[in-house]
């Protein structure tokens, strides 16, 4: 298929003489497919065309490095034979069980490491993504931007909000609505002129998206904003801001209330007693007049959890931060308080702005959350599990995958490549292969 001219090109070859450059006539191929060559070469039948070309890159192997080439390779082989053939993982696929390797492990990921939501949850779509990360430290190269991030994006509307609330009254009614838009669009003003990176007209399409209505009356992003927190119906009202446990690099501004301790976790994981240590910042608390309360996460990009995700392990922030702030509440604030809900709250585009999805207690639906139209994640309705059951069973999940990585195991995901694989900064180097994932998982049912 022909391509479009590079202009970059055509102007060097307008300067410079450049040969043309040909495709090779062979088709080159990697370390790790010619392995895979020789070891399906080694197991061909007597008479196989395959035996001689093995015979021919033994040799050439031997005259280009000696003794010590050939048994490289033949150590290659036998690694990629174990990685195929075992009916379990293998150290070769993350499994790890060098005894110093394993008591390192234990040392570094003691009860003083504090734990992220995020790294937690990369573990339980991937543990050999955590191990790249957080083991090895492989930092992916970062794209260059023309524009905002969605991170700094994100950062800068975290700012506005909280500012807005931390500063202003609260909460937003139908009586107080203008005044408010013309607050929070003051706020953005001020956040946008001290820390936007750009200038110019990137920054003048930020500020129309984000804090300047239209002259034709439509409203920005902040000024929607608004209009929803003036028109909400239920009863937990807005009360914490950024109410944070534990520190960490970035943190921004926080909640009076807030912890430089982290959230701890206790429990017992087959016989042997844990605990874990988490961080994070709890973008806002509702909470009703009779204590209960709802947990908010503000989301300026797209949403990618689904009710299942909770009950099945991969969605670890919502029950986390509940009961970080359960704990919070009773023990910074004073009072005694019931989690009810935790939702995420869109702040996207002007079209994508509203709580658009709750965890939550059946029972306090329609009345302490959710009373508007939107997605609602309901354990109670999905399973057989109780609210406060399934709370419980997202702690049990973090101490699982704690005690996984105390214990080396770091084998690639076994989920669905769709689910686990998609948005991976590492799939250039993994090598995740499903039906591998499938017998070893079938195989240790089993058993």
């Amino acid at each position: 298929q022909d391509l479009v001219p590079s202009s970059f090109l055509s102007e060097l070859r307008r300067i410079v003489e450049v040969p043309e450059l040909h495709p090779p006539a062979f088709k080159p191929y990697t370390q790790a497919e010619l392995d895979r060559w020789i070891g399906a070469a080694c197991s061909a039948p007597v008479g196989d065309e395959r035996g001689a070309a093995l015979r021919t890159v033994v040799r050439n192997r031997i005259r280009a490095e000696g003794p010590e080439g050939l048994r490289d390779l033949l150590r290659r082989i036998e690694i990629l034979d174990r990685r195929t053939r075992s009916e379990e993982w293998t150290p070769y696929e993350g499994v790890l069980r060098a005894p110093e390797i394993l008591r390192g492990l234990r040392r570094h990921f003691d009860r003083r490491y504090p734990f992220s939501i995020t790294q937690l949850e990369t573990y339980a779509r991937c543990p050999f993504a955590f191990f790249l990360q957080r083991v090895l430290r492989v930092v992916p190269l970062e794209e260059v931007e023309q524009d905002l991030t969605a991170l700094e994006r994100g950062d800068l509307l975290h700012r506005i909000v909280y500012r807005f609330y931390a500063e202003g009254e609260v909460p937003v009614t139908l009586a107080n609505v203008d005044e408010a838009r013309a607050r929070i669009r003051a706020i953005a003003e001020e956040e946008m002129q001290e820390g936007f990176l750009l200038g110019g007209f990137f920054y003048e399409v930020e500020k129309r998206r984000i804090a300047q209505d239209s002259a034709d009356g439509r409203p920005c992003l902040l000024s929607r904003f608004v209009d929803q927190e003036a028109e909400e119906e239920d009863r937990a009202r807005p009360r914490l801001f950024e109410l944070s446990f534990g520190g960490y690099r970035n943190m921004g501004a926080t909640d009076a209330y807030s912890s430089p301790e982290p959230y701890r976790l206790r429990g017992m994981v087959n016989g042997v007693p844990m605990e874990v240590a988490i961080t994070g910042k709890i973008d806002r608390i509702d909470r009703t007049e009779d204590g209960r309360f709802v947990v908010l996460d503000y989301k300026t990009g797209r949403l990618y959890v689904r009710g299942e995700d909770i009950l099945t392990g991969l969605s670890l922030q919502l029950p986390i931060y509940l009961l970080a702030a359960e704990e919070m509440l009773r023990e910074r604030v004073g009072i005694s308080a019931e989690p009810v809900a935790g939702g995420y709250y869109h702040l996207r585009s002007i079209r994508e702005v509203g709580k658009t999805a709750f965890f939550g207690d059946a029972g306090a639906q329609g009345e302490v959350f959710g009373k508007k139209k939107g997605s609602t994640l309901l354990p109670g309705k999905r399973s057989s599990l109780s609210f406060r059951e399934a709370l419980d069973q997202s702690k049990g999940f973090v101490l699982q995958y704690v005690r996984g990585i105390q214990e080396g195991r770091f084998h690639p995901t076994t989920l669905d490549r769709e689910k686990a694989c998609t948005y991976c900064e590492y799939d250039g180097i993994c090598r995740m292969d499903p039906e591998r994932a499938r017998r070893v998982t079938e195989g240790i049912q089993e058993r």
